[in-house]
């Protein structure tokens, strides 16, 4: 699967998302999905993802998947609180 995700992330997302569906290894399959989709600037979907399948993890997986989320929306929300702190900064020169 390695290299799979190293030469075809997006068909390894395809599998990824087979496996969650299928209910195989779901732990590791979203958690690997997510941090394939940040890899390839899907931040938000992979925010979604989790937050949409996160109930079929086992309670050992849910610490893990919080540090996943809480990296994500750093990604996630960091361009927007640059154009924030711009456009804060447009203003007051006006």
């Amino acid at each position: 699967m390695n290299q799979l995700v190293e030469k075809q992330p997006d068909m390894a997302i395809v599998w990824f998302w087979k496996a969650i569906n299928s209910g195989d290894r779901v732990d590791s399959a979203l958690k690997d999905m997510a941090v394939v989709m940040k890899q390839q600037d899907r931040s938000e979907e992979a925010i979604e993802a989790i937050r949409s399948f996160r109930h079929l993890c086992s309670k050992q997986a849910q610490e893990s998947l919080d540090n996943l989320l809480i990296d994500l929306y750093k990604v996630h929300l960091l361009p927007l609180q640059i154009f924030a702190q711009v456009l804060k900064s447009s203003y007051i020169l006006m």
